[in-house]
């Protein structure tokens, strides 16, 4: 019973990981939270130097 549900689970998650790993809507998605938390670090950055500067 015990290997019957590791070889069901294991096939599931073969077909999520075809699926959507290799969906391009979840590679746009990544990209978008990556570079929105990139713009994020950087506007604080921003704003320490101009209080810096004040």
């Amino acid at each position: 019973m015990v290997d019957f549900v590791r070889i069901s689970w294991s096939r599931i998650l073969e077909e999520l990981k075809e699926r959507y790993l290799s969906c391009v809507n979840v590679n746009m998605l990544l990209h978008i939270i990556k570079s929105t938390r990139w713009e994020d670090t950087n506007e604080k950055k921003h704003e320490e130097r101009n209080s810096g500067s004040d």
